[in-house]
């Protein structure tokens, strides 16, 4: 198993549950391996919240903005992609975004102004109800009147015209926002794939009569790419392969000349590829509760405990488990057991992950029987010697008061010497540098066993 930098593997495009990185020549070419638990349900990447989905649209889409490595590798910088330049503030609340004329699609032809307006207004358009419309409007900035179009109704009509997004020229854009931001923030929000722009003749040629759904991205033919990479082939369930886009206009920040992603659902196949070498490491941990008694046929069927939404959390634990939070709880640390001595991954990821929704509401973490069962699992990750995870997500997102596990977790870990791994849990680039005083706490404590590589 190769002993990488975590941070090196986090600037990598990686996928959520673990990670290869086994470039390899394949008829001269340097390939990158890649796997995804299951395939894209899409690569329109506007319209699904499957975090599988930003695999191609990273290798095969362009965004106006992209986070590089600064020189030594130890921290990111924003560069313009499809912009040409970073983004200026020209008044109060008021950028403008200047855009690269040899920005094009893999086609050849042009991406402007109008490919943004007609993007972005698609993609708020309150008829298609696009399921990642708020990463358009109010991500990492709130861009002006955005969710109020999205989310307008007959009784309440919002007009684009009133919406801060507009064209000043063919290849200049400006965003009036709501409020004031930084230019890094007008960077990051430009990053994700709910803003890679969408090829306008595919999309109009996918549209239903209504104007309520469009198929555009459920293919191969049905989708256009303008990144590093385009989509060669993809056969569903199977392996999907990107190979270099020509039409690029910056080739010389990618290394590799094709990329190959598997799709390996099942566990036992993707721990043989990992048991073989061809996975660094793998993080272990529960998002979905398994609820007792009931045989799921679908993700309906399942308790979503993660995600920036309480509501989830709070319907769930009404639904499967009649309110009994105690049931509920016991049900996500029998769950995550489980999973840990099955499947034996290098890492265990934010073990008392249920505390985040919980808000205090329903328990409290100083409760003996919240205790005995958070320390069940402490014990077990020593038995089975696995590393834990010092998640910080939860702090920077304000989503939690403490890391993932909390630190009077910590503290019971520390005579137990578990070796603890630092983590942002990052989503993006930018999120790398959240470690919000991990490190700082850990060494107050002298807390035995920190690893910086695994």
């Amino acid at each position: 198993m190769k002993k990488l930098l975590t941070l090196v593997l986090a600037l990598c495009l990686l996928c959520s549950v673990a990670v290869t990185a086994t470039g390899s020549a394949e008829a001269g070419q340097k390939v990158f391996h890649t796997y995804l638990t299951e395939d894209t349900p899409t690569l329109n990447g506007q319209n699904s919240v499957q975090s599988n989905v930003n695999t191609p649209a990273a290798y095969c889409g362009a965004t106006l903005y992209r986070a590089v490595p600064d020189e030594d590798g130890m921290n990111f910088h924003y560069i313009g992609e499809i912009a040409s330049d970073l983004p200026e503030e020209v008044s109060e609340n008021v950028w403008r975004i200047a855009l690269r004329p040899e920005a094009c699609w893999a086609n050849g032809d042009p991406i402007n102004a109008d490919t943004f307006i007609y993007s972005f207004k698609t993609g708020l358009d309150p008829q298609l109800a696009n399921q990642m419309a708020d990463f358009i409007s109010d991500q990492d900035i709130t861009i002006l009147n955005a969710k109020e179009y999205s989310k307008q109704t007959a009784e309440a009509p919002v007009a684009w015209e009133d919406v801060g997004i507009k064209k000043i020229d063919d290849y200049t854009l400006e965003i009036v926002t709501d409020g004031e931001v930084s230019q890094t923030s007008v960077c990051s929000h430009f990053t994700t794939r709910a803003v890679v722009p969408l090829y306008e003749p595919l999309y109009e040629e996918c549209m239903n009569e209504d104007r309520t759904a469009s198929t555009y991205g459920s293919s191969v033919d049905t989708w256009m790419s303008c990144g590093p990479y385009k989509l060669d082939s993809s056969v569903y369930g199977s392996v999907q392969t990107y190979v270099r886009n020509e039409n690029y206009w910056m080739p010389e920040l990618f290394n590799y000349d094709a990329v190959e992603v598997r799709i390996i659902p099942e566990m036992n196949a993707r721990v043989e590829l990992w048991e073989q070498g061809g996975l660094d490491y793998v993080i272990g941990s529960v998002h979905l509760i398994t609820v007792p008694g009931i045989t799921p046929t679908c993700i309906d069927d399942l308790w979503y405990i993660d995600g920036p939404r309480y509501e989830p959390y709070d319907e769930g634990l009404r639904r499967f488990f009649g309110g009994d939070i105690r049931r509920a709880v016991r049900a996500y640390f029998d769950q995550q057991n489980a999973m840990l001595v099955r499947n034996r991954p290098d890492i265990v990821g934010h073990p008392d992950k249920i505390v985040m929704h919980n808000r205090g509401r329903y328990f409290s973490e100083d409760e003996p029987w919240y205790r005995s069962l958070a320390l069940e699992t402490i014990h077990l990750i020593k038995e089975l010697g696995l590393i834990c995870e010092i998640n910080t997500r939860g702090l920077y997102k304000g989503r939690h008061a403490d890391y993932y596990p909390g630190k009077w977790l910590i503290r019971e870990m520390k005579p137990l010497h578990i070796p603890v791994i630092v983590s942002t849990d990052a989503h993006a680039p930018e999120d790398l540098l959240h470690t919000e005083g991990a490190y700082e706490y850990l060494r107050e404590i002298a807390y035995p066993e920190v690893l910086l590589t695994i």
